[in-house]
């Protein structure tokens, strides 16, 4: 496994014609994080493909995952940068020390942000990132 691939082990908890439902369990490293209680047990739903009709409720699945590291960076690092962008853009456009106005224009660029993430998903969301799901024998 490299940075680029992240593997969960999950239950099949609902089968339907389109979707399967999985549910994971906190990992060993998630029981001593102050953040366990809202992270863990989580249980997401997925559209199914072809080869995903094998499986059944109640089995158990290992869920296999790629490009976390590129998704790390989109998702956390780009509001961070524009946050700091806007503060910087703000300081030149408006040529003031004033930090409510500084303020307010690193949160209008993070907002600028959230919503280049929002359309990055919808072009690449279901065709890029591209889970593996594998039954555990």
């Amino acid at each position: 496994m490299s940075l680029n691939e992240h593997c969960l082990n999950g239950l099949v908890t609902r089968v339907t014609p389109t979707h399967l439902q999985i549910s994971f369990e906190a990992e060993s490293d998630c029981k001593g994080c102050s953040m366990n209680a809202i992270c863990s047990n989580k249980v997401v739903e997925i559209k199914k493909s072809p080869d995903m009709e094998q499986f059944k409720t109640g089995q158990k699945v290992l869920v296999q995952y790629e490009k976390v590291f590129q998704t790390t960076l989109i998702i956390y690092v780009m509001p961070i940068l524009f946050f700091f962008a806007g503060i910087l853009l703000s300081k030149l456009i408006f040529k003031t020390d004033n930090e409510l106005i500084l303020f307010l224009g690193a949160l209008l660029s993070t907002g600028v942000s959230l919503i280049i993430i929002y359309h990055l998903n919808k072009i690449y969301g279901e065709s890029k990132y591209k889970l593996d799901i594998k039954p555990v024998h």
